[in-house]
């Protein structure tokens, strides 16, 4: 629960970084490695939701950046290599660990932070990568993606367990559509309903702030009106002298 309740502060850094995104996306990658290191959970997680934030708090700049890198000769070729190289890093380690172990091995598990934001910004930056993943199935996966990484794991612990390794193939044929209907509902009954009580709670707190600012200039206008009145009659004075 504490890991989730920290996830915010990712979000307002991120936000509070824009000047120097590449400096922060490379304190956050740091970090994550000395995770990865020292095994330390929080380091090795929190990075890639800060990473993530970063991305959307600089999406714009970012895009903008993308579309002259495409405009560029040889620019497909670059896409194509980056489309690549992300999940590469991502399965790196696996690639990797028969002839690596100890410090470097665990810097290898440690690339799959950097490939998993590539694959998340080719497919943000790159409209040519869009187009196939934007099927209806496809966007349905994504729209109910963060409920299904929530209820996934012990529906596919339990049924593993339940029919032992043996049989995986009958724990993988029930848990799979079991876990997709059940981040279906979560989806409607839960996040859906987080969201709209989100976005009410934001505006509510925009329009109050909006309103206290506002009745502070109104009392700092009646003030100066009530100063100058006051002083009124002394200006008056002061030009009959």
């Amino acid at each position: 629960m504490w890991f989730s309740l920290l996830l915010p502060i990712c979000v307002l850094l991120a936000v509070a970084t824009r000047r120097l995104p590449a400096l922060w996306a490379a304190a956050f990658l740091a970090v994550s490695a000395t995770g990865y290191v020292t095994g330390i959970e929080p380091l090795m997680y929190l990075p890639a939701f800060g990473l993530g934030a970063l991305l959307a708090a600089n999406y714009e700049s970012l895009r903008t950046w993308a579309a002259r890198v495409a405009a560029r000769r040889g620019g497909t070729a670059v896409w194509i290599g980056l489309t690549a190289l992300g999940p590469a890093l991502l399965v790196s380690h696996w690639l990797l660990r028969p002839q690596l172990s100890g410090l470097w091995g665990d810097l290898t598990l440690a690339l799959r932070v950097p490939g998993a934001v590539l694959v998340v910004a080719v497919v943000a930056l790159w409209p040519p990568l869009q187009r196939p993943l934007s099927a209806r199935p496809l966007v349905w996966l994504g729209t109910v993606s963060f409920s299904l990484y929530l209820v996934h794991f012990p529906v596919v612990v339990a049924f593993g367990t339940m029919f032992g390794p043996g049989r995986w193939w009958l724990g993988a044929l029930v848990s799979v559509p079991l876990s997709l209907v059940l981040a279906q509902l979560m989806y409607l009954w839960v996040e859906l309903p987080a969201q709209r009580l989100a976005t009410w709670t934001g505006r509510w707190a925009s329009e109050k702030a909006g309103a206290l600012r506002g009745r502070g200039g109104r009392q700092a206008d009646a003030a100066a009106s009530a100063d100058l009145a006051a002083r009124a009659p002394e200006n008056d004075r002061a030009l009959a002298e």
